[in-house]
């Protein structure tokens, strides 16, 4: 399988029209090279390389798969989501409220809360807690929205986690914040 494209015509007096065909050929390159990738068939190689690939393939793709298989068990048997008390938060909606999932070596936590509280700039928040086995064993941060206002999540070494108001603003009651982070055990 094959195509055939001429390059694009550089114009030094007009730069805006360069850019037009360079971006035409671009688009056009993409186009041919998705209908190429997608329609790769065995006739497209040689008879060896279809016998090797397809036997030694099917062989290393099944141990994939089986290992695959057997890593995803081992994570389901540990990975439930449990939804944490809140304090001084309530989940904007129950099918988004703030969750977290033991993977092992490290912790999930997913959800929106809305805060009960105005939030002071400078001030730490408790969220939740986590039960022992998934405590950090540093203090970690990461980033978190409320609408445009940028905020941290503190995960301390005690299983407490914190939000805090990093800005010149106080955080309005009712806001929402979003919480999608993971730390490691």
């Amino acid at each position: 399988m094959g195509f055939y494209m001429r390059s694009p015509v550089y114009t030094p007096n007009d730069p805006v029209k360069s850019v037009k065909q360079l971006h035409s050929w671009l688009y056009q390159l993409n186009e041919n090279l998705k209908f190429m990738f997608s329609n790769l068939d065995s006739d497209n190689f040689s008879g060896e390389f279809s016998a090797f690939f397809s036997k030694e393939a099917a062989i290393q793709t099944q141990e994939e798969i089986k290992k695959l298989d057997e890593a995803i068990g081992r994570m389901n048997e540990k990975s439930v989501w449990e939804k944490p008390e809140l304090s001084g938060f309530e989940p904007v909606r129950e099918e988004t409220a703030p969750a977290y999932m033991n993977a092992g070596e490290c912790v999930f936590v997913t959800g929106e809360a809305k805060i009960l509280y105005p939030l002071s700039p400078n001030v730490e928040r408790k969220i939740f807690s986590v039960p022992d086995a998934l405590h950090s064993r540093r203090k970690q941060v990461f980033p978190c929205f409320s609408g445009a206002h940028l905020l941290s999540v503190i995960v301390h070494e005690d299983g407490q986690v914190f939000l805090f108001n990093p800005g010149s603003e106080a955080l309005e009651q009712n806001s929402a914040v979003a919480f999608s982070f993971s730390y490691g055990l």
